[in-house]
């Protein structure tokens, strides 16, 4: 017992504040909670119950947070989309000029890679509320690629955007190559990001300005 100056006991010392999460901290806990759910189990399957259990909340306070069931899929969506756009432009802007379309594919395999389940269930077919936001991050997606090798096409009759029209035949042709990939274990991202590189590498030249890359 700690005594006091005057003798009497003293009051025992006041345990330390705990800090509490934010409501934008919390909101990332709740949003990241839905990305594994979603992505494990779908969306019909997954219920605000057990993200609120996830973080430890109740579940009115999680839809203080979303609103909905369907918003708290689409901030998952967006968030996985936001994730993917980073990497990919991130590792193109490290990359050697003659580097960047390869830098970016791998990138791009390498978010497949590290979140398969969420890749089949939040970006692969767009099943659930969240249509207009995949549309969007496909979208956002042709951008970044465009950005990568715009200067190098040339215009196209009737293509008023050829940079943009390619970038999002090749993302495309990606997602599509990344949906087999995932039913396809044994075989390895460096096989992938070659073959997506000879199938694009030619078609990115044959449409290049002369004297261009």
């Amino acid at each position: 017992m700690h005594i006091g100056p005057t003798g009497d006991p003293a009051p025992p010392p006041h345990p330390p504040a705990v800090r509490r999460p934010g409501r934008d901290e919390r909101l990332a806990e709740v949003v990241e909670a839905a990305v594994a759910l979603f992505g494990e189990h779908g969306y019909d399957q997954v219920s605000m119950d057990e993200v609120a259990g996830i973080v430890g909340v109740s579940k009115p306070v999680v839809y203080d947070l979303v609103g909905s069931k369907d918003q708290l899929f689409r901030l998952a969506m967006t968030r996985q989309a936001a994730e993917l756009a980073t990497r990919v432009t991130q590792a193109a802007a490290a990359a050697a000029p003659d580097d960047r379309l390869r830098a970016a594919v791998e990138a791009f395999f390498a978010f497949v890679a590290d979140h398969r389940a969420v890749w089949r269930r939040l970006m692969a077919q767009g099943a659930g509320p969240a249509t207009a936001e995949i549309v969007a991050a496909r979208r956002r997606q042709a951008e970044i690629v465009a950005e990568l090798f715009g200067a190098d096409i040339v215009e196209v009759a009737g293509i008023p955007d050829p940079a943009h029209a390619v970038a999002t035949m090749a993302n495309g042709a990606l997602e599509a190559l990344a949906n087999w990939w995932l039913d396809h274990e044994g075989v390895t991202m460096t096989a992938v990001v070659d073959l997506s590189i000879a199938l694009l590498t030619p078609g990115i030249a044959a449409l290049a300005p002369p004297g261009g890359h």
